[in-house]
Order: structure tokens, then sequence, then C-alpha cells
């Protein structure tokens, strides 16, 4: 049998965008602070998905949570606009329905 129900993640909005059948999906750059607290988010505009598969060593579309290193913080910052602090802050690339 088939389980065609929506994915088992955290964010609710990208399982409510895989039920209604959309497949419209933005990357967002996420910031925690030592105490695990949303700093700030930004939208990934200036990379497509097939730069962030390779700069990420991904091949799937990316739906889970990616921790950022050094390796890819230059690309991020360049894609973001802002200046990446990595010692004081964790950064993630999510993605979330538009």
């Amino acid at each position: 049998m088939l389980n065609t129900g929506p994915p088992q993640c955290d964010d609710r909005r990208i399982a409510s965008v895989y039920a209604l059948g959309v497949a419209e999906v933005e990357r967002i750059l996420r910031a925690y602070g030592d105490d695990d607290a949303l700093v700030g988010e930004w939208p990934i505009t200036g990379l497509r998905l097939q730069k962030l598969q390779e700069l990420f060593g991904q091949a799937d579309d990316m739906y889970d949570s990616y921790p950022v290193h050094r390796e890819q913080a230059a690309a991020l910052e360049r894609a973001t606009g802002i200046t990446l602090d990595l010692d004081r802050y964790a950064y993630f690339v999510d993605a979330g329905a538009v």
C-alpha cells in the first residue's frame, strides 16, 4: 500500500503544501543563538537549487535542514547580502513553503 499522506517533518507549511499538491518552496537561511533561539532568517534568492545542492553535496531536493559550515559561508553571504558570524551563531539552510 502506498503512503500518500504528507511527509513527516517539523515544518507544517511544507506538509500543508505537499497535501495541496503545490511544489513551490523557497530556501531560507536561519541563524540561531546559543540558547537555540531563532535570531534571524533571510530568503536565499541569489542561488538556484542546483547550486545549493552542489554547495552542500546533496542530490535530493533539500527539504531538510542543512547546517552551514565555513566552506558554504561566502556563497550564502553573496546570496543573502548579509555577513555570517559563524563564531557567534549557528546557521542552517531550510525549506519553507511560499
